[in-house]
């Protein structure tokens, strides 16, 4: 959950509702974890929360930093031609 940073709750809900039966269905079939998760289960954990990822709150931050950069980028412009 640390990776995720989701905001929207729904989304929680259906990933963790998506593991769950992921690992219901290994277990009904003997599947071992190792097929599962492969040799990097880091990796498989990163990749299962970015399916889910959607909005996140860094993505707020980002456009802030885009707009910020852009605004400035536009006053120096204005400066010039003055």
């Amino acid at each position: 959950m640390y990776y995720g940073g989701f905001t929207a709750g729904d989304r929680h809900v259906q990933m963790l509702g998506d593991f769950a039966d992921l690992w219901e269905r290994a277990a009904a079939d003997g599947t071992p974890v190792r097929a599962i998760v492969g040799d990097d289960p880091v990796e498989f954990a990163e990749t299962f929360a970015q399916a889910y990822s959607g909005k996140q709150w860094i993505d707020k931050e980002r456009e802030r930093l885009t707009k910020t950069i852009e605004a400035r980028r536009r006053r120096q412009r204005k400066g010039a031609d003055s």
